[in-house]
């Protein structure tokens, strides 16, 4: 049997057991006033205070310690109910713990974090909205991720602890009910780097008024090995109207793939990373470290995997571009940054590597780890 929650907007109680009649409350948790609509999100945080015990995390969006309406989120702990960290919206009206979720450990240090959506705050606009990432080793802000403009609502749903970008680090997804990059309210996901917070793919609403955005799950649903994202889409009118529509999205075409396939050389395997959402227009960025100082490379992409051996490593692009005349700078760094090109079909995956000139090689080069991603 496992530990459950039931929300309530007035308390939290946590649950053992699976059986009602021998159910058994093991602490129960109150929001401080009238309208705090404490345990409207709530989810198991991990460890937060490392005692072995796992710990939670509860939004009470309509909490009024900084404002009416501010919000607040608190981490408690597992074992004596104890409240660990609290977040405060900034301001009136901020409607921050509205959604909450556990994040995983973003960023390496052992101890899981969190985030808290916060759709109301105005930082770049009336209610664009935001999302915060909080350590769970001493509640520091890790990331914020903002709406473009007013009324995006950029938080009113988020998801962690699933890695979709390959590189062994938990990501982090944000619904954007009123995003209208392609319509009217027609909202979108956002799928933010776990390592590095950048976004990384942007998932659009396609008609006016559905606003993508609303449920968030993730799982291995083809047993591909790659987790997949699962999407509410509530006010979906095909056919009917607000019928709804669920939509399950192919864990390998959300973003970034890390193959491997690196060449080391006496400054270890140079590392390739990629960022950028793969809109056309947008910025898409290359970025090389870990490699010998001011050296050559080649920058090679391809539209299919060759997987050749060469030089005692793995050249993985099926070569439809290679850039050469490009040099690593004095700290073995090169980043290439480029617009994402229009007119590249949907679907389509490329393979990107880059090959050095490294007498400290197996065979006087070294070449990076390769990456894999799709034409949204």
């Amino acid at each position: 049997m496992r530990d459950a929650f039931i929300r309530s907007t007035l308390s939290v109680w946590c649950v053992f057991g699976g059986i009602a009649s021998a159910q058994v409350v093991l602490t129960t948790a109150h929001g401080a006033a009238a309208n705090d609509w404490f345990g409207l999100a709530v989810d198991f945080a991990g460890d937060v205070d490392g005692d072995g015990i796992g710990d939670v995390i509860v939004g009470a969006h309509g909490w009024n310690q900084n404002g009416n309406g501010a919000g607040g989120a608190f981490f408690y702990s597992g074992a004596t109910g104890q409240k660990l960290f609290t977040f405060s919206g900034d301001n009136a009206f901020d409607d921050m713990g509205r959604s909450a979720a556990a994040a995983g450990d973003v960023n390496g240090d052992g101890f899981p974090d969190a985030i808290v959506g916060v759709p109301g705050d105005d930082n770049l606009g009336a209610d664009a909205g935001a999302a915060r990432v909080f350590s769970g080793q001493n509640g520091a802000l890790l990331f914020q991720f903002d709406g473009n403009g007013a009324g995006d609502q950029l938080g009113q749903s988020v998801l962690g602890g699933v890695d979709l970008t390959g590189d062994a680090v938990p990501d982090l997804v944000v619904g954007v009910p009123g995003d209208d990059d392609t319509g009217a309210n027609t909202g979108s996901v956002r799928i933010y780097s776990g390592s590095t917070g950048a976004l990384v793919r942007q998932l659009n609403g396609t008609s006016p008024g559905i606003r993508i955005w609303r449920a968030l799950a993730a799982g291995d649903v083809n047993s591909d090995g790659a987790a997949d994202l699962l999407v509410g889409i509530p006010y979906d009118d095909a056919p009917l109207n607000d019928n709804g529509t669920v939509l399950v999205y192919s864990g390998d075409q959300l973003g970034w793939s890390d193959l491997g396939q690196g060449l080391a050389g006496a400054f270890g395997t140079p590392t390739l990373t990629g960022s950028g959402y793969l809109a056309t227009g947008t910025p898409t960025a290359f970025a090389l470290t870990q490699a010998a100082p001011s050296t050559p490379l080649a920058f090679i992409v391809g539209i299919a995997q060759a997987n050749l051996p060469l030089y005692g490593g793995t050249f993985v692009p099926s070569p439809n571009l290679i850039l050469t005349g490009l040099f690593t700078d004095a700290a073995g760094e090169f980043t290439l940054t480029t617009p994402w090109p229009a007119g590249l079909p949907s679907g389509v995956p490329l393979y990107v590597q880059e090959w050095l000139i490294d007498a400290s090689g197996p065979q006087g080069f070294t070449a990076t780890n390769a990456l894999r991603f799709v034409a949204p």
